[in-house]
């Protein structure tokens, strides 16, 4: 399905993989400008050339680690420069960590919130100001997020907190026009699932009312929608997409 999105102005993080790719190339398909962002800038190369083949009106790239506040602020100037302003953000760029509490170092808990939390944070305070009237956020949760995950408590209260960091940012720029909705995707096939899925991803599937696993392709179509004006009054939502693996609201 294709959105209006064209000469939107977005800004996407983890660009390099998964539903950051899925959802530039979908925004690249609706006209969108872009600024990919990701560590790695040889995939991250990889995406924004596909991108441009896909119909993008402009594809720019910002190689860098978001963990730094640095980087972030020269993205901030980076988009200035090169978009003059923004209309879309998206910082998809997340981490999973596998540790039970009684074991779990600071350094796990630490990097967690750092990529997951504090660097989404760092983004909005940076790039809100630049968001012309009228914009869209959409933040990630997960499933984790809101039901908790055995194995995954500082990823699964990263992600909760998203929620509460979204929810706060609505009241804030709500007379702007700029809404902040919030996806939270399920088992979805990528890379950060794969140990996951290689696991028990059979187990995952036959769970699911729909008998199988998401696709990247499928987030990055209700992220379209979120950014797009058919959602103009959908605004502090969080969306769920896991095909009713988890049916609690």
């Amino acid at each position: 399905m294709k959105w209006d999105l064209e000469h939107r102005r977005a800004v996407i993080t983890g660009a390099a993989n998964g539903i950051a790719r899925a959802t530039a190339h979908l925004l690249a398909s609706d006209g969108a400008r872009l600024v990919l962002v990701d560590l790695d800038a040889d995939k991250l190369a990889i995406t924004a050339e596909q991108c441009r083949k896909s119909g993008a009106e402009q594809v720019e790239t910002f190689a860098a680690d978001l963990t730094d506040g640095d980087a972030v602020h020269r993205l901030g100037e980076f988009v200035t420069s090169t978009m003059d302003g923004l209309d879309l953000l998206i910082p998809a760029a997340g981490i999973i960590g596998r540790e039970p509490i009684v074991e779990m170092p600071d350094e796990h808990w630490d990097r967690i919130m750092n990529i997951n939390v504090r660097a989404v944070f760092q983004l909005n305070r940076e790039l809100l100001p630049l968001m012309a009237d009228g914009g869209s956020v959409v933040l990630f949760s997960s499933d984790a997020g809101r039901r908790g995950s055995p194995g995954k408590a500082a990823y699964a209260t990263s992600k909760a907190a998203i929620i509460g960091l979204a929810r706060s940012i609505v009241g804030e720029v709500g007379r702007r026009q700029i809404r902040v909705n919030i996806v939270a995707p399920g088992f979805i096939d990528t890379r950060m699932n794969a140990e996951t899925f290689a696991v028990k991803g059979d187990v995952l599937a036959e769970e699911t009312p729909l008998g199988r696993n998401g696709r990247p392709e499928e987030v990055a179509s209700v992220i379209a929608f979120l950014c797009s004006d058919a959602a103009s009054f959908v605004n502090g939502a969080v969306v769920p997409i896991n095909g009713g693996h988890y049916m609690a609201g």
